[in-house]
């Protein structure tokens, strides 16, 4: 019937997307709205078919319900229904149906289950679907309530009113920063992602975008502006766009050409128009060369839906020939313009590489910067800063030095100079730290300046550091200072090249010879601030200096001490303090106090108490500062001091020399002992013959009287023996018979024995005499004769004192021989007597303490004697002993040690 009827009326060409059965309609959609075939059954207007036209209505009872319509995911309809009204030449197809869903709860004139009762237009272009429509009149949508749309940035802030439904986008108005915009919201096939649009009918400014209300940009108006909110970025040419989308960014009637790209986030797409900038800026963009065209530009906003929002927006230009910066060549011919306004910057302008010359430093210096504006104290100029492609090295020729990252900016100063900054991070050792040049250049300067300085702080610097850069800039005599335990504290530095001109806070502080670093800074030694110095590390050398705090160390208070480090191609280093002090009351020295890698040497030339001038070097125990640190030392006097102690030894010889007096004393005391002894020799001689004629006489006497009675005690014995022998022979004779013989030697007998009793007589009168005479006669041997013995002992004594004065004369001969050797041999300074040093040693507490703390002083004096080594000490019990007088008594005691060899 209907194919019946489409004859009839004439209509010999249908839409592609309509087909025709005898009972149905079928409504094919195309692929890009889901592809779906939608078959209605209904009712033709005969009446108008007479007439030439097809109009047919699908039948109520034949509903028809569609999720994802359109291939919309969030679209239902229901009891969809299809309207047709073909002519010769055209089709006009049209649905009714219920919208069901999210848009019932959004709905605020309906609360019916059913849905909106809403009307559907199909676009046909070229006998083909290409769209449709469906307006929803006195309609707020909350596009949050949509799932689809809640990725979109800030979609909860967004209602939509009087919203227009179309394939793949919603067109509609929403309120925005106190504005009524038109909106869509629009597809991107590609992502997968609904993203946002809005159209400012009227020019905003960035201070409206934004809510900063401060800053030159704050009333900088932008016309034709769009904001688009993108879900996941959109990179698809225009003619792509859904066709709603299409509409909205057209300007015209006509689609911009290429691509609408768009990054994730909030995006923002305006013209920037001279003549609609604020008065306080069109002087600084006539010097930046941006004051003629008028430029399409987009970008991001950043914390627009939360945090403090942002907006930077850029567009490709030619590069402006007619900056008013000359002296930065611009070889692009393509630069970056920028509009960029923050809680934090107001700026504008545009940005490419450009060349810096640095003259006789090096090549040119590329620096990638922005030509922009800055706002101080109300007065907008134009500026350029930006970043160095690369490092820095050997910046403004000075050796050794790289600027990491340097960063340049320019501006303009009411004289028409420029004043420049180029800072960057500086690498001082292992700190790294913040240099900065500050600098005027002239209006027609074509570079940077010769003279550069670089200036900045540091908190804590190794001292080690320091001297490893100064090494750098120059060969260091002596292979320079050595590692010390040494801090820098609270540094303010300026590389320098010759003729810069330092900050005006720095111009008293720091000074150097050559090019390199200067500085000033709290020293620090064993984490004990000393004070502040200041010198530099340059081509010239190593050289620091300055007073330092009184400060105690050890025994020592050091006040006003001169610090002075040094080192260089011509300068011995060193490492000092200096000043004076008073180590012995009443007398102040000179002294140094050099800090070495482990301990502090402490150098003086000291009188020494007034006892002796000595180049004194102590040594302390470590780098400690405290008072219980001491100081060693065991120093050596000068060859001035051997002269004066041989000398005193020379004087000792003296002193054992005999004198002519003695000599001649002791000669006569010789020869009166000899004579003495002489004469005694004589006496005893004489008395022992007096003593030897009465001892001859008395033993003569008594031997004479022994004699007598060893004669009759003779011959009593003989008679006694002759009696026994006649009294055996008569017995014998008796017994034998021989009567008359033994009568005769019986008489015999008796005559004998008569004789024995007058002889035992005699005998008695014999011994008397005998004892008489040893008693009445002395009989003295000539030794123990009294006058012999008391002259014998006279005479032992008078050799005793002979021998004593033989040795005396024979003594101080020998004595007086070996002291002329002796002082021939030390004076012509043979083997017999060699000083091989004389020092002092102790520490600096046994001389502040006199002795109670640390070790006392001795003086010390090392000889050799005829080969064998001797070493002499005396304890410096007072200081006020000059050397004669604590050296006398060693050198007594050298001299009898040289005079015991030559004694020999």
């Amino acid at each position: 019937e209907f194919v019946n009827a489409v004859q009839k009326a004439g209509i010999n060409t249908l839409p592609p997307c309509l087909t025709f059965t005898d009972n149905a309609i079928t409504l094919q959609l195309p692929s890009s709205m889901g592809n779906k075939k939608l078959t209605f059954r209904g009712s033709l207007d005969t009446d108008a078919l007479l007439a030439g036209e097809f109009v047919f209505q699908s039948s109520t009872s034949n509903k028809i319900n569609w999720a994802n319509a359109f291939g919309m995911s969030f679209l239902d309809l229901k009891s969809l229904q299809l309207g047709l009204d073909i002519k010769k030449g055209s089709a006009d197809i049209s649905l009714k149906a219920q919208l069901s869903g999210s848009f019932v709860s959004n709905h605020k004139h309906s609360r019916s289950s059913k849905g909106i009762e809403v009307d559907i237009d199909l676009h046909i272009e070229d006998n083909k679907i290409s769209d449709f429509s469906i307006a929803l009149p006195d309609t707020t949508l909350s596009l949050h309530s949509f799932a689809e749309f809640r990725q979109i940035p800030g979609v909860s802030k967004f209602y939509l009113q009087n919203p227009i439904i179309s394939h793949h986008a919603i067109g509609g108005t929403l309120s925005f920063v106190g504005e009524t915009v038109q909106s869509t919201i629009f597809y991107d096939s590609k992502t997968k992602g609904w993203n946002l649009a809005l159209a400012f009918e009227k020019a905003m400014t960035l201070g409206q975008l934004t809510g900063h209300k401060k800053g030159f940009l704050n009333h900088l108006f932008l016309p034709k502006m769009k904001m688009i909110m993108a879900t996941k970025g959109i990179e698809m040419a225009y003619d792509e766009l859904p066709l709603a989308a299409q509409g909205f960014f057209s300007a015209d009637g006509t689609l911009p050409s290429g691509e609408l790209t768009a990054k994730q986030g909030v995006n923002v797409v305006a013209q920037f128009d001279p003549a609609l900038v604020p008065q306080s800026i069109k002087k600084p963009l006539q010097t930046l060369g941006l004051d003629t065209a008028t430029l399409e530009i987009d970008g991001v906003v950043e914390g627009m839906f939360g945090g403090s929002p942002a907006i930077e927006l850029t567009v490709d230009i030619d590069t402006p020939g007619n900056h008013g910066f000359p002296f930065l060549k611009t070889s692009d011919l393509k630069s970056e313009f920028f509009i960029k306004l923050s809680k934090a910057e107001s700026d504008l302008g545009f940005r490419l590489a450009v060349l810096l010359s640095q003259g006789k430093h090096g090549d040119d210096l590329e620096i990638d910067v922005d030509f922009g504006m800055k706002e101080t104290e109300g007065e907008v100029e134009a500026f350029v800063a930006g970043g160095m492609q690369g490092d820095w090295h050997n910046a403004a020729g000075i050796k050794g030095l790289t600027i990491e990252n340097p960063f340049m900016s320019v501006g303009i100063n009411e004289t028409g100079s420029f004043d420049m900054l180029i800072d960057g991070t500086v690498m001082v050792g292992s700190e790294k730290v913040r240099a900065a040049a500050d600098m005027v250049l002239s209006p027609e300067a074509l570079g940077l300046p010769t003279a550069f300085a670089f200036a900045g702080e540091i908190n804590k610097l190794d001292f080690n550091d320091l001297v490893h850069l100064a090494k750098k800039h120059a060969k260091q005599k002596g292979g320079g200072l050595k590692t010390k335990d040494v801090v820098l504290k609270d540094v303010a530095f300026a590389f320098i090249t010759p003729g810069a001109t330092l900050p005006a806070d720095l111009q008293e502080e720091l000074s150097i010879e050559g090019s390199g670093m200067a500085l000033k800074a709290t020293l620090l030694v064993g984490n004990k601030e000393l004070g502040s110095a200041k010198g530099y590390a340059s081509t010239e050398g190593l050289s620091f200096d300055g007073i330092l705090d009184p400060f105690k160390l050890g025994p020592l208070n050091l006040k006003d001490a001169e610090l002075s480090i040094a080192a260089g191609p011509h300068v011995d280093p060193k490492f000092a303090l200096s000043g004076d002090i008073v180590l012995f009351k009443g007398f102040e020295d000179k002294y140094s106090l050099d800090i070495e890698p482990d301990h502090f040497q402490f150098v003086t030339d000291t009188k020494f108490g007034g006892a002796f001038d000595v180049h004194l070097e102590a040594e302390s125990n470590g780098l400690k500062i405290s008072a219980e640190n001491d100081f060693a030392f065991d120093a050596e006097l000068s060859a001035d001091y051997n002269k004066a102690f041989q000398k005193l030894v020379e004087e000792g010889l003296k002193g054992l020399k005999e004198a002519d007096k003695d000599m001649s004393k002791a000669t006569r005391d010789l020869q009166n002992s000899e004579r003495k002894v002489k004469s005694l020799n004589g006496k005893i001689k004489t008395e022992k013959a007096h003593a030897r004629a009465a001892y001859d006489h008395a033993v003569k006497k008594i031997n004479d009287a022994k004699h007598k009675v060893d004669k009759i005690k003779k011959t009593i014995t003989y008679n006694k023996k002759k009696a026994h022998d006649l009294d055996k022979k008569a017995k014998s004779d008796a017994k034998h018979w021989k009567f008359g013989k033994a009568a005769k030697d019986g008489t015999q007998e008796a005559a004998v024995k008569t004789a024995i009793v007058a002889e035992e007589a005699a005998l008695k009168t014999a011994d008397w005499a005998l004892n008489a005479a040893k008693k009445t006669v002395k009989v003295v041997p000539v030794d123990l004769a009294p006058k012999v013995v008391a002259l014998t002992a006279e005479l032992k004594t008078a050799e005793a004192g002979l021998k004593i004065a033989e040795g005396t004369v024979s003594a101080a001969k020998t004595i007086n021989k070996g002291v002329e050797d002796a002082l021939k041999a030390v004076s012509k300074s043979l083997t017999a007597f060699k000083i091989n040093r004389i020092g002092v040693s102790g520490s600096l507490k046994g001389i502040t303490s006199a002795g109670k703390e640390g070790k006392k002083p001795i003086l010390v004096i090392d000889v050799t004697i005829h080969g064998a080594h001797h070493v002499y000490r005396e304890s410096i019990v007072s200081v006020e002993h000059e050397f004669e007088k604590l050296a006398t008594e060693i050198a007594k005691e050298a001299a009898r040690e040289i005079l015991k060899a030559f004694k020999k």
